[in-house]
């Protein structure tokens, strides 16, 4: 069985009214997003039987859906409630369609406290979500902002998964189209995570599982230096470096001394299987990442852990 963590989808009607109102942004955010929103976008980014059809090819059991960039954050309250209770409506009715082949993770309206805690329970209690998908900053706030600890609070109280995403990063135009992404996203992903654990909210938050995709190739690579080689101690009084083994970090990295770094530092229980589906081939991500676990020579115990055992623990 695969349990795939890292799937995006855009429901046309959410992506008709996202390219509508970004077009009036012209912050270094919107601008930066109408890179990404002025494509022409293959089918499998808006139709879901397309997603069915490359699940099955790939032998995909069950995608867990999330938004992707842009997540739908403006400065203006109304229309990030509107858009996102539009997205999180669309995905409720692929699920209601499928409900065994998908999940979804609930975008909230961040970074609006009351908004976000009120869309969290409708995904819950009346969606039936099985998680929740945030963007890695809020048109350059960082996830660390008081406002939004108390939606950490209550994520924590539900015993939900939370999948990070990069967005826009630091510095977004000073990368360029180039490295916008290749590099971008490791940056943004890197540095929320590392806000996140040294403001306390993992330590804080025992039971938010959170999700740092690309397997956190920068954090991992850099966990010395970063963690202060074990001595740097977070607002909560821990050790940054023991809240980030608590962490879990998806498979979309085909660099395998990557995989063995990620084992050597966080352990094996801490990996999940993604694909990052449909900006990567499922087939291919599939194929390799078992010719990774081959040639890591992979028990089958572990094999299983991270194709969909710890999925199925995390996922509501």
């Amino acid at each position: 069985m695969i349990i795939d963590v890292h799937a995006h989808y855009y429901p046309k009607p959410y992506l008709e009214r996202l390219r509508e109102l970004n077009r009036a942004d012209s912050s270094a955010w919107g601008r930066a997003a109408s890179h990404v929103l002025g494509r022409d976008f293959d089918p499998r980014f808006t139709e879901i039987e397309a997603h069915i059809e490359d699940m099955d090819r790939a032998g995909v059991d069950v995608e867990a859906l999330s938004l992707t960039i842009p997540y739908p954050y403006f400065d203006n309250e109304r229309d990030t409630v509107e858009v996102t209770r539009l997205a999180n409506n669309e995905l409720a009715a692929v699920c209601a369609r499928y409900p065994n082949r998908f999940k979804v993770f609930a975008a909230l309206p961040f970074p609006y406290t009351d908004a976000s805690l009120k869309e969290l329970d409708r995904a819950l209690n009346e969606l039936k979500f099985h998680g929740v998908g945030v963007g890695a900053n809020v048109r350059g706030q960082q996830l660390d902002i008081d406002p939004l600890l108390p939606v950490y609070r209550e994520i924590n109280a539900q015993n939900l998964a939370v999948f990070m995403h990069g967005m826009m990063a630091p510095g977004v135009e000073e990368l360029g189209p180039t490295f916008e992404i290749s590099l971008g996203f490791l940056v943004d992903e890197t540095l929320c995570a590392l806000r996140l654990a040294q403001k306390g909210v993992f330590a804080q938050n025992p039971s938010l599982h959170f999700i740092v995709p690309h397997m956190g190739q920068f954090l991992i690579g850099g966990w010395g230096r970063l963690t202060g080689f074990g001595r740097r101690t977070t607002e909560a009084g821990t050790f940054l470096s023991d809240d980030l083994k608590k962490v879990y970090y998806d498979t979309v990295c085909n660099y395998a001394p990557s995989w063995t770094a990620t084992f050597d530092t966080v352990g094996l229980e801490q990996v999940v299987f993604g694909s990052d589906y449909p900006f990567g081939e499922a087939a291919n991500r599939t194929r390799h990442t078992f010719e990774l676990m081959d040639e890591l020579r992979l028990t089958t115990d572990q094999r299983e852990m991270i194709l969909h055992g710890t999925a199925e623990r995390l996922l509501r």
